[in-house]
């Protein structure tokens, strides 16, 4: 005859948690699964989606680099941060168009070989293809790509997601533990 067990008592269940646990521990978990949801979302909409905006659905066109320099982003830092921008002067639908542009995610270089090596690429006075948004021409880049820190910035938020998850199903003992 198989015995009923008693969930309030330990040692009765065999040190085993309960199948419906106390809402702490669900809190907890659920708080978990939404702080990383949170993350992949931000990750998502502010490091992926803009450039997947720029490598898939941004139209191209030849545009004019008028000038160019690296502005500083903070004068009050032992090591300031710098951004290489060139003004750029391009065509769309007959309208002529100049905006200082370099990239979407608009890096920032703090090395010196690295930004001056980045300014260096750019010619002032030559053509180039840039591509602009068509829904918004202002929006423009004349340099485009996949930035993998930011790549694998949103693939750390997604492990971090799936691992919460994975723990909230074995914590809940939906999923068998290793």
């Amino acid at each position: 005859m198989s015995e009923k067990i008693n969930w309030q008592d330990p040692a009765a269940a065999g040190n085993k948690k309960p199948r419906f646990p106390n809402l702490g521990d669900w809190f907890i978990h659920s708080f978990k699964i939404l702080f990383s949801l949170i993350f992949v979302f931000i990750a998502f909409y502010y490091m992926v989606l803009p450039q997947i905006k720029v490598n898939y659905f941004y139209a191209s066109t030849k545009c004019l680099v008028a000038d160019k320099q690296m502005r500083p982003l903070s004068k009050y830092t032992r090591n300031p941060g710098y951004q290489p921008e060139a003004l750029v002067v391009y065509e769309v639908n007959k309208k002529i168009y100049t905006h200082w542009a370099y990239d979407v995610l608009n890096s920032i270089y703090t090395n010196p070989d690295a930004y001056q090596g980045a300014t260096n690429v750019i010619k002032t006075g030559s053509y180039y293809i840039c591509w602009y948004d068509t829904a918004d021409p202002h929006q423009v880049v004349i340099k485009r790509g996949w930035d993998h820190i930011s790549l694998l910035f949103f693939g750390m938020t997604l492990v971090v997601l799936l691992a919460s998850i994975i723990n909230f199903l074995r914590w809940y003992r939906l999923l068998p533990s290793v």
